[in-house]
């Protein structure tokens, strides 16, 4: 992505609220007219980035100072709104406010700002902040030739630094160990053999050890362990306890809602890849109960109200096309447009390319193939070089098989040629473009006869990973979740 592509992302999901209080700066800097400005206002008209109607306003002038300054000053209005809002925030600015006390002597103060950290962060369990603190204190009391402070107290320190290093090593190698076998589930094809499953066991037993070797639980530990079971589970077939587990981790977040209610983004996403995890799984009927998490009132502050509902009408979408529905995904998009229709709406780029295709394949699947040929064009036409390579094969993809829902053989003939060209020089998700490739050929096939066949998927050679990007696709040859491609059961 060109660093305008991310500067204009960045403009894109500003709430009305960020918007205004960046507005609100640079009118008091009295700097309307300034080249960052008049950038601001260029890109936020664009619906994609336009490099040449930037070259073109700022004339001879580059704009690369304007959108360098631009950044920095839009971070900074987004750092200073979340100062004081989260909990992060609040511990990093007590820090700050502990260094610059300790650097000029004021030793007392000091002292009271960081018991005021410790306090907070082991409330919040934000455990990198107590060893920040601790290890400040350390340099407080050399300073000070541990003036008023005994030898036991001094012992009692070392043990609670002690049990916070040992605790964030724990966490560190039970975090590196779920993300093992979460590369593995998404990223290899596990067959059932017995290296295989003695593989997986092995790590089942390591984190077992480490529960065992805990110094104190935490909110933290108790999510990593749900999350890794509830990824052990999905890969032995067992999709029934991984069921179980999304609901326990559910009920550990209601229970601990304090910990992260200062950023409830973070427990969107967990919800968010959990519904993930249930489409996978092909677990449609079960998503429902999930995407209602999703229109709670947890997420209804102006920043994460607009991602929520976006996230919650491409699961909907997901979960239709999984059970078949294909006029409820017409009118899940009827809803979605009432929505945008009330409102603009500020999300991520990722989400947006997302639900892009995801509308335009409803239309597909509905044979309104102009409707989606409309959503497609756009962005292969102008924002090629600002998406993910997997998500721009796919939208390629999606337009030769409406071309071919349409007739136009011909211009079907030109689109396969450049399209193969396309994936052979595409070094990124290699997989995926040799699979794509032999549906190319498949589909060349059905063109010189004239049908409008769709071709199959060979999803033998597929990763996880692979499959579930496929299955965004319409075309025939999926294999159910069911047969457990993972070979555990």
């Amino acid at each position: 992505m060109s660093t305008f592509a991310v500067l204009h992302a960045l403009i894109h999901s500003l709430s009305k609220a960020e918007k205004r209080h960046f507005s609100l700066t640079v009118r008091q800097s009295r700097k309307q007219q300034a080249d960052y400005w008049q950038l601001y206002l260029l890109l936020e008209q664009q619906p994609e980035p336009d490099i040449g109607a930037i070259e073109k306003h700022f004339q001879r002038r580059s704009p690369e100072p304007a959108r360098k300054y631009l950044y920095q000053l839009l971070i900074k209005c987004l750092r200073n709104l979340d100062a004081g809002q989260s909990v992060d925030s609040q511990l990093s600015n007590l820090l700050q406010e502990s260094r610059i006390l300790l650097d000029r002597g004021l030793t007392d103060a000091c002292q009271h700002t960081l018991h005021r950290i410790k306090e907070l962060a082991f409330r919040y369990e934000k455990f990198t902040y107590v060893l920040l603190a601790i290890r400040l204190e350390q340099r407080l009391l050399t300073q000070t030739q541990f003036h008023n402070l005994t030898e036991q107290a001094l012992v009692q320190r070392h043990q609670e630094l002690s049990q916070v290093v040992a605790h964030e090593q724990n966490f560190v190698q039970h975090s590196q160990l779920y993300e093992v076998l979460l590369h593995r589930y998404w990223h290899r094809n596990l067959w059932q053999n017995s290296r295989e499953a003695q593989y997986l066991n092995d790590l089942v037993l390591q984190e077992y050890q480490l529960l065992t070797t805990l110094p104190y639980p935490s909110f933290e530990s108790q999510k990593l362990h749900l999350h890794f079971q509830s990824q052990y589970f999905l890969m032995s077939g067992d999709y029934e306890s991984s069921l179980r587990t999304f609901h326990e981790l559910i009920q550990l977040f209601e229970n601990h809602r304090s910990v992260w209610a200062d950023t409830p983004v973070y427990f969107l996403y967990v919800v968010d890849g959990m519904l993930a995890d249930l489409r996978a799984s092909e677990q449609y009927a079960e998503m429902t109960y999930f995407i209602r998490y999703l229109q709670s009132d947890l997420f209804q502050t102006a920043g994460l109200r607009d991602l929520a509902e976006s996230l919650a009408f491409c699961h909907r979408m997901h979960q239709a096309m999984g059970q078949q529905e294909t006029t409820m995904l017409l009118e899940i998009m009827a809803v979605r447009e009432k929505q945008l229709a009330r409102k603009s709406v500020a999300i991520p780029a990722n989400i947006h390319v997302e639900t892009q295709f995801l509308q335009a394949r409803a239309y597909f699947q509905n044979r309104h193939y102009n409707r989606a040929l409309t959503l497609v064009n756009p962005v292969i036409n102008e924002a090629a070089d600002n998406i993910p390579a997997h998500w721009l094969s796919l939208y390629y993809m999606l337009r030769l098989l409406i071309h071919q829902g349409l007739g136009n053989f011909d211009y079907l003939d030109y689109e396969l040629k450049s399209f193969s060209r396309r994936l052979k020089k595409q070094s990124q998700e290699p997989g995926l473009a040799r699979i794509l490739l032999e549906v190319i050929q498949a589909l060349d096939r059905s063109r010189k006869q004239r049908s409008t066949k769709l071709p199959a998927i060979p999803w033998e050679q597929a990763s996880h990973f692979e499959k579930q990007l496929l299955r965004l696709l319409p075309l025939p040859g999926h294999t159910p979740a069911a047969d457990n491609d993972f070979g555990f059961a």
